[in-house]
């Protein structure tokens, strides 16, 4: 009886490895898209960071106006905050 138990958990264990060595292949990535995933990831920091600093809290919304008159890569609070909320005035 035991050694009938040992067998089978010997079966089971070879099919449980199997499958993590499949999925192991499956997840494994090219080095060509690792770097491109790096890239891209970079880039998006890189959009993240502008934003930041684009943002001016005192800036009010008449001034804003002006500013994206003149430049139109003004800092524009629809993109930072969305529709809700534009220099403490609710909009909905």
């Amino acid at each position: 009886m035991k050694q009938q138990m040992k067998v089978g958990r010997q079966k089971n264990n070879k099919i449980r490895s199997a499958k993590k060595q499949k999925k192991k292949k499956r997840r494994k990535k090219t080095e060509k898209e690792s770097k491109e995933n790096q890239m891209k990831k970079k880039k998006k920091k890189k959009k993240r960071a502008k934003k930041k600093e684009e943002f001016d809290p005192e800036m009010n919304y008449e001034n804003h106006i002006k500013l994206k008159n003149e430049n139109k890569t003004a800092w524009n609070p629809l993109n930072y905050y969305g529709p809700g909320l534009i220099c403490g005035k609710k909009i909905y």
